[in-house]
């Protein structure tokens, strides 16, 4: 009965050890994933933007 009480009380504790140390997850919510918010309202089209990443980065 003893035992039972002590391992109970033990499991409680690592229980509780467990919740105390976890934190908050922070997970990457800004205006800028995964796509820019700078890109999403910029007047210029698809093939403009194509093309000045081509012109950054070629690809030979």
């Amino acid at each position: 009965m003893l035992n039972n009480l002590i391992r109970t009380g033990l499991a409680a504790c690592a229980v509780a050890g467990a919740l105390a140390g976890a934190g908050i997850a922070s997970a990457d919510a800004t205006d800028d994933y995964p796509i820019p918010n700078r890109i999403l309202k910029t007047p210029c089209t698809a093939e403009q933007i194509m093309a000045a990443a081509r012109d950054v980065e070629p690809v030979y």
